[in-house]
């Protein structure tokens, strides 16, 4: 560790909250590789560094239920996150044409205008916004392109 503190130029410094003063070492993702706090993560980096961690290769590449890495509570959130997210997509709380209504509504036009091929700025903005609107409900590609 002394070796990596006597080179000014490593990232080292700024990972150990030491010297980053214009911010130009993004050190988030590899203090996320010891915790998700800031704080703590820079101490467990610091005890890394110094070999006072007892971390050993089965602990850093080991998997929780396959697909994520990280303590137990940093998985617990991103589990909770994603089934909140994949029940509201299941759901489809709006149908197309629902979607299609708020859209004609909003910008004063008609469905054949969101469904035409014309270009101009306010009908192009209009699909637009309705392809990202039922995309984020969990509509899917085909979908939309049967609907337009």
């Amino acid at each position: 560790m002394e070796k990596v503190d006597a080179y000014p130029w490593s990232s080292h410094h700024a990972c150990t909250g030491r010297n980053n003063p214009l911010g130009l070492v993004d050190t988030d993702q590899v203090l996320r590789l010891f915790l998700e706090r800031k704080y703590r993560a820079r101490a467990k980096y610091r005890a890394f560094m110094a070999g006072q961690d007892t971390l050993d290769k089965a602990n850093v590449y080991a998997t929780i239920d396959q697909r994520l890495l990280g303590d137990d509570e940093f998985v617990e959130r991103v589990m909770v996150q994603h089934d909140r997210e994949e029940a509201q997509i299941r759901q489809k709380k709006k149908g197309l044409d629902e979607i299609a209504k708020a859209i004609e509504q909003r910008y004063a036009i008609t469905g054949n205008d969101i469904r035409s091929n014309s270009r101009t700025e306010d009908f192009a903005r209009a699909r637009r916004i309705f392809s990202q609107v039922a995309g984020a409900l969990g509509h899917r590609g085909s979908e939309l392109a049967k609907y337009m």
